[in-house]
Formats: C-alpha cells, structure tokens, sequence
C-alpha cells in the first residue's frame, strides 16, 4: 500500500502529486519520473537563489548585464576560495582586457553586491570571495542531494534514493557557465559537474530498478544506451531491466551489443561487470530478481496526532531513541531525572512511551503518576505501588503549581519526593519549562534538579524522518517517495 497525498477526479485519476510526480494505475501505483516538471521537492533556495546549471541567474532579478553574470560565474567557480582581480578579468576578457578593467571589474562587483546582498561578496586579502550558503547555490544542493541519494542506495532505501537523485537532475537547465566557456577554471567545473550528472542519471535508473520499476527502466534505458553507448553501465542496467521483465534472451543480445560496440569503436572487451552480469544471467542468478515479500497491512492508523504517547503506544514510538539512551544514561548517576521542555515538544511521549519501556525491559519497575487536583493523594497511592524499589514518574509536574495548592502542601509534597530519593528510590519528573523556576520553592528538590536536568528540544533531522517513516513501516504502510523530504523541509 502506498499513503499518497495527490487528488482523485471523478474516474479515479490521480493528478500531479506534491513533489511534482504523477502516477500511472497500470503501473502498480509506481510514480512516472519522467513527468518530474519542477524540482518542488527539493530544498528551498536561499535568500539569493544563484541558479548556475544552466544560463546563470539569480532568483527574483532577471535584469543581470551580461558582464554581471560572467564576474559570478567566475565567483561561483572559485566558490570554495578566493579568486584575485587578475582572475576575474581573465575570466570576463581572455587576453586583451581593457585598461580600464579594475575599475569596471569594481562597478561590476558593486551591482552584483546589489542584487545579492551586500555581505555576498567579500573583499579579502588577495581578492574577493562568494560568501553565500550552500542552499543559494543550485550547484551545490545538485552535489548534496546526489550524495545523500547515492547514500540511501547503498542502505537499500530505493524509493528515498529515487526522490533525491530525481531532485537533483531536476535542478539543471541546461550547460553551466556558458557565459565563461573560454575560461580554463569554468571549462574544467563544467567538465566535473556535466560527468556527474551523467552518473546520477545512471544511478537514478538504478535506483528505480531498486524500486522495482523495471518495465519503466527497460524502455528509459534503450535511449540512455543510444545516447552514450561507450558508458557500460547503462548497459548494465539495460540488461537487467530485460531480465526483470523476463526478457532474457533481449537482455543476452544487449550485452553483445554491447560487446560489439566497445570492440568497434574503442577495441576493447567489456569490463568484467558485464562478463560477470552475462554468466549471472545464463545462470539465472536469483539475485537478479529480487522479490519484495508480502507485508501484512494494519488496519489502525499507526499515527496519533496530537495526543501523547503512552507505554502502549511504544511500538509506534520512534525518532526519541538518542533522547531514551541519554535520560537512562543521566539515571546511572542520578536519584532524580528532569525532563523540561517547552509546551507540546513531546515530553510526557518520551517519558511514557520511550522511558518507561526502556526501563522494564532493563528489569525495572515504574510507577506513573500526575499530580492532578490531590496531590497528596496521587504521592501516597504511587509510593504505595513502588514500595521504594520502583522508579517513581511524575508527568505533568506543572500540574502541582497550576492548581493553586497552599503553599505548604506544594512543600510537603517536594519534601516527599526528596525523601524517596533518599531512601535509594528514584524520580523521573516531566515538567514545563517554563516552570522550571517554581520548583526552586524546595532547596532539596533544587539542588536535585540542577543535578538532573535533561532539556528536550523539538524534533528535526534523521529523529524527525524515522518519527515520520517508522510508524508507517511497522503498520506494513509506505509512504510515498519524496513526501517525507518535502515535510522535513516545510518544517
């Protein structure tokens, strides 16, 4: 099952998707790349948005002269360093610059300061340096999102390593710095950065065969073979869509093209990947084509919203997993653990369905209370339960002061606390940050805060994707390829 978050017409036709992709029913539901339009799925550009593959433009200024985008192709070149004077004018004028250069090299610098902000440029010893982010370069975001796809292929995550790869060749527009052709530096990058999007072509094919999108592949890799037919990868993969589509005898005859072709034109046998991906076909070699097993779909949503997380919930709880590993480490040498955090970041789920399993399956017992309207009550049933060997959790702590109890009810309940503690028990408290300060109320309790204080912070990064994929994947669900990345950015 694939949870897809496109609209349906009337007939049953799903329309674009939000990261630009449109689906084919007769294709099992399987995303059609080809139809990728916009890079929509992709991290946003920064502030400048610096679009270097292809004609070179900056986002939101279309009015650029000439001489302003050949100086910032020489600048986006020399990205990592610092370019000279000398450099640029070479860039813009080969050998014959005017005498004037260093002035117009000057007022050019200044209207690109202009459109890019003044700190985009920096003048430094020896010349000047693009000081940008990596996300206001297209060319740099093309590099991150290759790597990171590459990345998710060799974890065996194709359908992730599909939404990468396709963002980044979403990205080009056409041959970079054109504008500076001529120039050794920019011809050398065009070089480097055309021969890797050549190969993440290649590993975008590879990836959606991955993903078992092997009938797409067997048609989309004919014409990549026809365009280069010296890469022997692509026919590679060529060979092996066939196979996966029980074309055996086709994906033979393909690799004796192959043979053929390199033989022709360059004289030499292929390499032994495709000798070893012909004896492998002639083997049939399971490994070829491999079979996804059926996974049992659950019925009940595997998500919960904005409700809190409960030991129950535990084999839906995912992306807190450094957050469990540090509060149990801070519990090895503390009597008193301090969960704190701001409003909703998610504190009592860490605590209920992250420690506390955590806890049991270490062979511990856990009572879990809140304070609630009696206070004094809720203490004395929870200690009853631990009989002092338990680990006692207070959720919701803040509870004791929004009440409004009289003072010396808020003391004598601190007191209690700081007894059990003493009496080789222990204390897992879930507060609010922003009542951190009242429990200062009590000297004993304070001290065991400070000692015991762990801050929890929101989820983001790797924590929020697997808070996002894992509940799906344990329901037997798949989230659709590029969704994921286009909600961790919005965030």
């Amino acid at each position: 099952m694939l949870l897809h978050f496109g609209r349906s017409n009337m007939a049953g036709e799903t329309d674009r998707a939000p990261c630009g992709y449109a689906f084919d029913p007769s294709r099992g539901m399987r995303a059609v790349y080809a139809t990728l339009t916009t890079p929509t799925a992709l991290p946003r550009m920064g502030a400048m948005g610096i679009r270097l593959l292809g004609p070179t433009q900056v986002d939101g200024d279309a009015n650029l002269h000439p001489r302003d985008r050949m100086v910032l192709g020489a600048l986006a070149v020399k990205r990592d360093g610092v370019i000279t004077a000398e450099q640029l004018a070479d860039a813009v004028w080969g050998d014959n610059p005017p005498s004037t250069w260093p002035k117009q090299l000057q007022i050019d610098v200044g209207g690109l300061r202009k459109a890019l902000g003044p700190g985009a440029i920096e003048t430094v010893p020896g010349g000047y340096r693009l000081a940008v982010r990596g996300d206001d370069l297209d060319a740099d975001q093309f590099e991150r999102l290759a790597e990171r796809g590459r990345f998710l292929v060799a974890g065996g995550e194709a359908d992730r390593a599909v939404s990468c790869l396709a963002g980044a060749l979403g990205l080009w527009r056409g041959s970079p710095f054109t504008d500076i052709e001529s120039w050794e530096p920019a011809r050398s990058e065009t070089a480097r950065l055309e021969e890797l999007r050549r190969t993440i072509a290649e590993d975008l094919l590879e990836a959606r065969l991955a993903a078992g999108e092997h009938r797409q592949v067997a048609v989309d890799a004919e014409r990549f073979v026809a365009e280069e037919p010296l890469r022997e990868q692509r026919w590679a993969i060529l060979a092996r869509a066939q196979y996966a589509c029980a074309r055996q005898a086709d994906a033979l005859r393909s690799l004796q093209r192959a043979r053929s072709t390199l033989l022709d034109q360059l004289g030499i046998n292929p390499g032994s990947d495709l000798v070893a991906l012909e004896q492998a076909i002639l083997a049939q070699d399971p490994s070829l084509t491999p079979s996804r097993g059926h996974i049992e779909v659950r019925a009940a949503c595997p998500y919960k919203g904005l409700a809190a997380y409960d030991d129950i919930d535990t084999d839906d709880f995912y992306g807190r997993e450094v957050d469990v590993s540090a509060c149990l480490e801070r519990l090895r040498s503390a009597s008193m653990l301090v969960v704190a955090g701001p409003s909703g970041c998610g504190k009592s789920s860490l605590v209920r369905a992250g420690l506390v399993p955590a806890l049991r399956r270490a062979g511990r017992a856990a009572v879990v209370f809140v304070p609630g309207v009696d206070p004094d009550g809720a203490l004395t049933d929870a200690i009853m339960a631990a009989n002092k060997t338990a680990v006692l959790v207070i959720d919701q702590f803040e509870e004791l002061f929004a009440a409004g109890p009289p003072a010396e009810i808020v003391q004598e309940f601190c007191e209690r606390i700081v007894a059990y503690t003493s009496s080789q028990g222990q204390v897992v408290i879930a507060v609010r940050a922003d009542h951190l300060g009242r429990m200062a109320v009590h000297a004993g309790l304070s001290r065991l805060v400070e000692q015991g204080l762990y801050l929890v912070g929101p989820l983001e990064g790797d924590a929020l994707r697997r808070a996002i994929e894992q509940p799906a994947a344990s329901a037997g669900l798949r989230v659709e390829a590029g969704l994921v990345d286009l909600l961790l950015r919005d965030t």
